[in-house]
Parts: C-alpha cells; sequence; structure tokens
C-alpha cells in the first residue's frame, strides 16, 4: 500500500502563542522577556547557521537568534547593554544565553495557568490505591 499523497496537518498543532508562559531571564542586574514560543523556522535556522563550521556566521546567528526571540523593543535593550565597552559581556555569555533558551524552546511549551471554575467537580469515585508512578518513602 503506497502512502497517501495528502495529509492535513490540522490546526490543533498551531501553537497560540497567547496562551503560553513567556521566557524570562536576567543579565547583568536587568530582566529580558523573550516570546513564549518561536516558530520552528527560526530554531531551524539557528542551528543551521551556528553549526555551519563558518565563525562568522555562527556569530551572527546567535545575534539574529536574540532579535527572533524578543520583541524589538527588548532586544533593542538587551543589545544596547551587550554592546557596552564599558562593562562587556563576553561571547561565551552570550552563547550560553542562546543555548539555553533553544533548550527551553525544544521543549514542550509551558501553558498559562486556565481559570479554575467556581467549586468542585468530580469525574469519579478517588482510588485509594497508589499509583503506578508514586513513590512511596519507608518512614523509620
Amino acid at each position: 500500500m503506497s502512502p497517501a499523497r495528502f495529509k492535513d496537518f490540522g490546526s490543533e498543532q498551531i501553537l497560540d502563542t497567547t496562551e503560553y508562559e513567556p521566557i524570562t531571564f536576567r543579565l547583568d542586574g536587568q530582566d529580558f522577556t523573550c516570546y513564549s514560543v518561536l516558530p520552528g523556522t527560526a530554531l531551524l535556522e539557528f542551528v543551521s547557521d551556528a553549526d555551519s563550521g563558518e565563525g562568522g556566521r555562527a556569530s551572527e546567528s546567535i545575534l539574529r537568534f536574540f532579535k527572533a526571540a524578543m520583541p524589538e523593543a527588548e532586544y533593542e535593550r538587551f543589545y544596547q547593554l551587550v554592546k557596552r565597552a564599558d562593562r562587556v559581556t563576553p561571547m561565551e555569555v552570550l552563547a550560553e544565553i542562546s543555548t539555553w533558551l533553544v533548550e527551553v524552546y525544544s521543549e514542550r511549551p509551558t501553558k498559562l495557568p486556565s481559570a479554575s471554575p467556581t467549586g468542585t467537580e468530580t469525574t469519579g469515585p478517588s482510588s485509594v490505591e497508589p499509583s503506578s508512578s508514586e513513590v512511596l518513602i519507608p518512614t523509620a
């Protein structure tokens, strides 16, 4: 049987950015906020450029990645900080931040808590048996 020549990937896999928590980090006492989720293309481009073996292209990819990860005003504030001559941010620190961001973006994003309904609702009787993932710690 040959594979189908059409597949609908639907819209349920598309992430609504308003449903996810923003990503934040601190550098030199300043907090910076990044988009909650990032288009897959931004990650693919960053990884491709960073692994290109070309030093200049790899270095540029870090700044392009920060620009893709932050709202414009936030990026400008970040860029002004990291280019200061009187308080130098080493390239290794920028690489460490970008690596951390890639790790965070590569994981499933954390959704914002939904508004809970008033009162309590139950789906059925509670079990008194421990779950298979529950860890029981013996007491002395």
